[in-house]
């Protein structure tokens, strides 16, 4: 199910629709009288680049939301030539370039040798914590980062979630997400402009 919520100064609203309610033009909106706090604090993930099946090129996971940074920070290691690495733990600074692998700690290997670009909050494309991932692009390697994401706490990204966020965080107006051809998205966005 897709669940995201807007907040105002006072309310609090919920979109509620599966793929199934979409097609069928269903929806569900539900006004929260609790205090607004802020949007989702889910953090999610997904490969933004088009994978092949061959090993080549270059392939990006980005992740976006509040647990982005402690999810990569749990996967990769700056520097590191060996799962066995006592490099210092990744800190961030955003916009920055960070050389380094990605390590499998329950298999105990190297999984991919990335870059890695964090772009915090506000200035990101969701206007929350992103970081990119950019590793080789094998289908099998984007995989295992991937599940790597997951496993430590993220979840897959909806199609347009991206701009979704992009949307309600105020980063993009209605115009420029029309621009991005994702019919699912505006499906949502003429829901919550009818709404609004």
């Amino acid at each position: 199910m897709f669940l995201r919520q807007h907040y105002s100064s006072a309310t609090s609203y919920s979109l509620r629709a599966t793929r199934e309610d979409v097609d069928a033009g269903e929806f569900f909106v539900e006004e929260n009288e609790e205090e607004a706090y802020g949007y989702d604090d889910d953090t999610i993930a997904a490969v933004v680049t088009a994978v092949s099946q061959t090993d080549g090129g270059v392939a990006i996971v980005r992740l976006s939301g509040p647990r982005s940074v402690q999810v990569v920070q749990s996967i990769f290691r700056p520097g590191a030539v060996s799962p066995r690495s006592t490099s210092t733990e990744w800190i961030p600074t955003t916009h920055v370039v960070s050389y380094g692998h990605i390590i499998d700690e329950d298999m105990n290997r190297v999984v991919d040798e990335v870059l890695v670009i964090p772009m915090l909050a506000p200035r990101s494309y969701t206007m929350e914590d992103v970081v990119e991932i950019q590793c080789h692009g094998g289908a099998v390697c984007c995989q295992r980062i991937l599940s790597l994401c997951f496993a430590n706490g993220a979840r897959h990204a909806e199609a347009g979630e991206y701009t979704l966020r992009a949307f309600l965080n105020g980063r993009l107006d209605l115009a420029q997400v029309g621009h991005t051809r994702q019919s699912m998205l505006l499906t949502y966005l003429r829901l919550a402009v009818t709404f609004y």
